[in-house]
């Protein structure tokens, strides 16, 4: 697979990710805040469904993130979680 075939599966995948996302995302912002910029919340979300695979979790973030995540709570909880 050549580089541009693979960057774009990994937009599509990205783009799908943040779609199945949007609803866990949105309930994280609209919460209370527990740690700032919800990075607790945000590294339960990693941890769960990366399961200690930094490419997977690092997939996972940049998905949280461009389905509105606060990209500072993500980056702080990908720093924690990997």
């Amino acid at each position: 697979m050549d580089n541009a075939t693979l960057n774009i599966a990994l937009d599509t995948l990205i783009r799908n990710l943040a779609k199945d996302l949007k609803d866990t995302v949105y309930r994280i912002e609209n919460s209370h805040k527990l740690s700032m910029n919800h990075y607790s919340r945000y590294m339960g979300v990693l941890s769960s469904l990366g399961k200690g695979d930094k490419q997977k979790t690092q997939l996972i973030a940049l998905a949280l993130m461009r389905a509105g995540a606060n990209s500072v709570g993500v980056r702080t909880a990908l720093k924690n979680t990997v």
